[in-house]
């Protein structure tokens, strides 16, 4: 009995790893497909209906009229301008603090990058000097776009943009 129960829970503790290893190289290939707005509760683009309160209703199917999504979605803006300015003392003080350890990151990322590389056939280098392109310009594309919660969205008249940060986006049902 006692071998059986041990043999039970291992079986179980390798199907828990295996789903976390499967989920997680689901949610890279997504990541790097750019097609993972949803892991970030819908600050990617392709968000539909591009307001706040219509993406309410729809998700919560509360049929709600025009004019009380526009209402929602006015009010949620002005939540996040709100939270967004609570934040900009903290945004210079990080940044700076973040570009002092940039090129030792970079450096280190190379190294790792060149280390890795070393180990694999011609071939193989061709796919991860891809993988790592392909890395390097999504980060490039987020710096470029600045500071998280700023610009884009239904609050400054840009359609399916981040809108305010909250727990309804969670991906297609």
């Amino acid at each position: 009995m006692i071998a059986s129960r041990t043999r039970a829970v291992t079986l179980l503790g390798l199907a828990f790893a295996l789903g976390l290893i499967v989920g997680g190289a689901s949610l890279a290939m997504a990541a790097r497909s750019g097609k993972a707005g949803w892991i970030w509760r819908g600050r990617g683009p392709g968000r539909p209906n591009g307001s706040y309160g219509a993406n309410l209703d729809r998700r919560l199917h509360l049929n709600l009229d025009p004019a009380k999504r526009d209402s929602i979605t006015a009010i949620a803006c002005r939540g996040m301008a709100s939270m967004d300015s609570l934040r900009s003392p903290l945004r210079q003080p990080i940044d700076s603090l973040f570009q002092t350890i940039r090129p030792a990151i970079e450096t280190r990322r190379q190294q790792t990058r060149t280390e890795i590389r070393a180990l694999l056939a011609p071939a193989e280098q061709e796919r991860y000097d891809s993988m790592n392109r392909a890395d390097d310009e999504g980060r490039q594309k987020l710096r470029d776009q600045g500071p998280p919660g700023g610009g884009g969205g239904p609050c400054n008249g840009s359609p399916g943009g981040p809108g305010p940060r909250g727990g309804f986006e969670r991906g297609p049902h």
